[in-house]
């Protein structure tokens, strides 16, 4: 069966990153987008070749043609807009984070389940092949037991509009960009259990996070040092997982076009794996891994429940900045 998308916000990531990529997969083709502003929805159907465009969210759901949509709308409507799709009949893919509290991500969950549709999170960086290839060689104890990892990402970037307020987008560069990371280290290292943070906006006049430092415990007792800031040009982005043969290491995805995957063993043997893409293409493998779980009638591997969990890091990261203590994930509401 052809997967005939439409688009719920497109914007400037739809415009420029997932919204080309729709027509690169098989049995998979973008149809209809909606904007609240038609003047822009009619731009962007006309410079990306797409049939129809909307100002109305119930309006494009009401279309026959489309059975899945992508949400891409400021994360505070996320649950309503995955809602009404669901009970539309459409299966979502829906983008990070899930949403603002953990109520509106089970929300989410069970209104997909009761419709019988499927509900995907767009983390697309567990799908990169070079992500693949880590999680493979930390399968195969390549460098022993992992005892830590370490993360920065940091860069200049001014958070545009709703991004900035809280109570639409549910936090700064945590929610925004370190939510990526920290779905990748789930995927990579296993669930994230303790989260110690500080969260704070020390250079942008913004009511969220411009810079925040993360001290993490995984449920096998690794630890984990992360730190996003969007105010620190120049710095770098980079992850590295230690173990006790070696340390794997490697710049952050979601801002590069090409990269190596760098093994240091303790002999002082080194590996590397090379990397080739570009902002569309990181996506592809993404929608193909979608529209094959409709037609096999299977679960995507970032279900629901994954967006929950990436959620529950998040909030707990957020809460543990406000009291001054560590915080149980678990606990996340």
């Amino acid at each position: 069966m052809k997967i005939k998308w439409g688009i719920i916000g497109c914007g400037d990531v739809a415009d420029h990153k997932i919204g080309p990529a729709f027509n690169r997969v098989k049995d998979s083709e973008l149809v209809a987008v909606m904007r609240r502003n038609a003047g822009k929805a009619k731009d962007f159907a006309r410079r990306h070749k797409v049939p129809k465009y909307y100002s109305d969210v119930d309006a494009l759901l009401r279309d026959d043609e489309i059975n899945a949509v992508y949400i891409a709308t400021p994360h505070y409507l996320h649950a309503e807009h995955t809602v009404k799709a669901a009970e539309y009949g459409k299966h979502v893919l829906c983008e990070k984070p899930m949403a603002i509290t953990i109520q509106e991500c089970q929300k989410m969950i069970n209104a997909c389940e009761t419709n019988k549709v499927k509900l995907m999170i767009a983390y697309y960086q567990r799908l990169q092949p070079a992500h693949q290839k880590i999680r493979e060689l930390i399968s195969q104890g390549a460098i022993g037991k992992i005892i830590m990892c370490k993360v920065q990402t940091q860069g200049w970037e001014h958070l545009k509009g709703w991004w900035r307020k809280d109570d639409l987008s549910g936090g700064g560069v945590l929610i925004n960009n370190g939510s990526h990371i920290i779905d990748l280290l789930r995927f990579l290292l296993g669930e994230i259990v303790e989260v110690s943070a500080y969260t704070d906006a020390l250079v942008f006049e913004y009511s969220v996070d411009d810079i925040s430092s993360l001290i993490i415990r995984f449920e096998g007792g690794m630890h984990g040092l992360m730190n996003f800031s969007c105010a620190l040009p120049n710095v770098g982005n980079t992850i590295e997982i230690c173990g006790t043969k070696g340390r794997i290491s490697w710049p952050i995805f979601v801002w590069q076009d090409s990269l190596t995957v760098r093994v240091n063993y303790i002999d002082n043997k080194v590996q590397e794996y090379r990397y080739e893409t570009d902002k569309v293409s990181q996506r592809v493998p993404m929608i193909k891994h979608f529209v094959e779980c409709v037609n096999m009638n299977t679960q995507p591997s970032i279900g629901g429940m994954e967006g929950l969990k990436d959620q529950q890091v998040v909030l707990s990261a957020y809460e543990s900045s406000k009291i001054r203590r560590v915080v149980g994930v678990s606990n996340a509401q």
